[in-house]
């Protein structure tokens, strides 16, 4: 008899096998040694040497008078090992004659059935895992929901690998009312949150939404997982108490190691809801409805993760007040931005900002803002696309506002900077125009001759 423990583990280990070595062909203790090789097996399996209990546990089963327990658990972990060492053709064959003797786990024999399934994602086969999640359903929803659901969520996983997008929205919306039960939940939203940034890519909007709408925040999610983890601690503690509870202890086990695990991952991401709500907002984007996308991608700026992921929003959200004629608070937006972000993202993404904060400015009529704002970009992004037609728009600001001088001269500068542009015809003409506005008639007509 021997205590738990690695350093126990590998004490019993050395003393069976001594054992087996000096006694294993005697014919006088036979009954001796197939004692002790099943205890071996397990032996290694608690040290991970699954080549070695392997062997051990096929000869094992072959024992006819082995202890029901014993082989109980040996030919379940004989199609564990099997899925360990990538054997897994052979660990299906295993985990299906589990699961068709049923004097065996209750808990196991369910196991079996997501383990063999299983199987086929690590083969990369999801062509045949998607469909088997997808036949075992009934059965498994009958057996354990934990289990069912947890087979739903694998089975979305091969829908997406198989980029079977409406089968698995249809699986989303299947699951939906269901999340409370959900044990792996932070991987089936992290899944449907991959979904919605599918659809977006594909351009199907509404589906996008659908999705990313569904996606509780990562607060919402940690909180969820950290409360399920403390109620099944709670229950493994009362089943320890009572007698003949062990299958079920076992299964509560399983349960609790894949959510702390689950748990523990997640809570090192920092940039989860940052990416649900700006995909949610692009999609909004993309069905021009410019206030939602507005709201959205405002909530945003305020969330932690990567800079240039929130440049990305920030320049959305002018853009999006510009559309809808919000021009304070597109002016707004766009200043914040520049205060947070210029300078820390891509070189031209501040000459777009300031553009859309000038034009806010002119749509207002606040000509002589945007105449500053429109010159300060060719200032200071000379070289930018846009820098030809901020002049231009400087000019004709400077115009509107009734300064004569500051926009000829503006005008002037756009033909002298830029002659092969597009802008050099414009700029000439409202240059002619300023002067006729002016009442210099006799400059006018010049100017005009010229430019025809």
């Amino acid at each position: 008899s021997f205590p738990t423990g690695r350093s126990s583990d590998l004490e019993a280990v050395a003393k069976f096998e001594a054992f087996l070595n000096n006694y294993g062909t005697d014919p006088t203790v036979a009954e001796a040694v197939e004692q002790v090789k099943p205890l071996l097996a397990l032996c290694k399996i608690r040290l991970a040497d699954y080549g070695g209990a392997g062997a051990l546990i096929t000869e094992v089963l072959a024992q006819p008078k082995l202890e029901p327990k014993l082989r109980d658990e040996l030919s379940f972990w004989k199609g564990v090992i099997l899925l360990q060492v990538q054997a897994y053709e052979e660990a299906r064959k295993a985990f299906l004659a589990y699961y068709q003797t049923p004097e065996f786990q209750q808990a196991r024999r369910v196991e079996s059935i997501l383990l063999y399934g299983t199987t086929y994602i690590l083969e990369n086969d999801h062509k045949q895992a998607a469909p088997f999640f997808e036949q075992q359903a009934p059965r498994l929803w009958d057996l354990s929901h934990e289990a069912a659901l947890r087979a739903q969520t694998l089975r979305l996983n091969s829908l997406l690998e198989l980029n079977q997008l409406p089968e698995a929205k249809a699986l989303v919306a299947t699951l939906q009312p269901l999340m409370d039960e959900v044990t792996q939940i932070v991987s089936l939203h992290g899944l449907t949150a991959d979904l919605g940034g599918r659809f977006l890519d594909a351009g199907d909007f509404y589906s996008s939404i659908f999705c990313l709408q569904r996606v509780w925040p990562a607060q919402r999610l940690l909180k969820h997982q950290a409360d399920r983890i403390d109620r099944i601690k709670r229950e493994l503690a009362t089943l320890a108490a009572r007698p003949g509870g062990e299958a079920l202890v076992f299964a509560k086990k399983n349960v609790l190691t894949r959510i702390e695990r689950e748990h523990k991952a997640f809570s090192a991401s920092t940039d989860f809801d940052l990416g649900v709500r700006m995909r949610l907002g692009f999609a909004y984007l993309g069905l021009e409805r410019w206030r939602e996308a507005a709201l959205v991608l405002e909530e945003a700026l305020t969330l932690p993760g990567d800079p240039k992921q929130q440049a990305q929003a920030g320049m959305a959200v002018v853009q999006c007040w510009l559309q809808l004629k919000r021009h304070d608070r597109c002016v707004a937006s766009a200043d914040g931005w520049l205060l947070k972000f210029e300078g820390k993202t891509e070189p031209g993404d501040a000459a777009r900002v300031r553009f859309l904060m000038a034009q806010a400015h002119y749509d207002a009529q606040d000509f002589l803002d945007a105449a500053r704002v429109f010159e300060e970009l060719t200032q200071k992004h000379p070289e930018h696309e846009l820098a030809p037609e901020a002049l231009l728009m400087a000019g004709l600001a400077q115009l509107m506002a009734d300064q004569h001088d500051p926009a000829v001269r503006l005008l002037a500068e756009v033909a002298r900077r830029h002659p092969k542009l597009p802008v050099a015809e414009d700029a000439s003409y409202w240059h002619g125009m300023a002067y006729s506005f002016n009442g210099d008639h006799l400059e006018c007509r010049e100017h005009m001759a010229g430019h025809l």
